[in-house]
């Protein structure tokens, strides 16, 4: 994955900022798609990262998130998880936040 390749250039996504308004939720190294959206712009989140490789961390801070390196972080209707060790917490937060909505 390189920075440069990042979802800003992508013709399709550049609707993506009213797409928040509803439960956004993204795992491993997919929230830093939603940061160069400016989706995470203000908002805790987290993302994958190893200490050999902390470029999903760089995303999210150079676009103003606040990285918290929890395995699953919510902030109002967003959800992002670090990755696979944290998907069935993260399933369980995505269920009960759209169980909350009905």
């Amino acid at each position: 994955f390189q920075a440069e390749d990042g979802i800003r250039d992508q013709p399709r996504s550049r609707g993506l900022g009213d797409v928040y308004k509803r439960q956004v939720a993204a795992i491993c190294i997919s929230p830093t798609l939603l940061a160069e959206a400016e989706i995470l712009k203000g908002k805790k989140a987290t993302v994958w990262s190893i200490p050999t490789n902390k470029i999903g961390v760089e995303i999210l801070t150079q676009h103003e998130a606040e990285y918290t390196g929890n395995p699953v972080e919510v902030d109002g209707n967003i959800i992002t998880a670090n990755g696979p060790q944290a998907a069935r917490e993260f399933g369980k937060k995505i269920a009960e936040l759209l169980t909350q909505e009905s």
